[in-house]
């Protein structure tokens, strides 16, 4: 990641499905080599599925690792869009 800063072909990075122990690894070892931390992590996160909100978002707050949250499954595989609610009149 700190040659593709360098080289300008990206200007941030970030994470998916990390563990709170991952993240703090991937800080530690940024701090380590000089390279830019991560902004940001692509976890699953709905109304149904909320593990996200235990340690992983304290992990992820502006006093820790300060990462912004980029949430997919949000409508829960279709669960919360009405997708299995059955044919409804138009």
């Amino acid at each position: 990641m700190g040659v593709l800063l360098d080289q300008g072909k990206i200007k941030a990075w970030g994470l998916s499905n990390e563990t709170s122990f991952g993240v703090g690894a991937f800080a530690a070892a940024c701090a380590r080599l000089g390279v830019a931390p991560p902004v940001s992590i692509q976890h699953d996160f709905s109304l149904c599925f909320r593990t996200f909100e235990g340690e992983l978002a304290q992990t992820f707050a502006p006093p820790h690792h300060n990462l912004g949250l980029l949430a997919y499954g949000v409508p829960h595989g279709g669960v919360l869009s009405a997708k299995y609610l059955g044919p409804r009149p138009p």
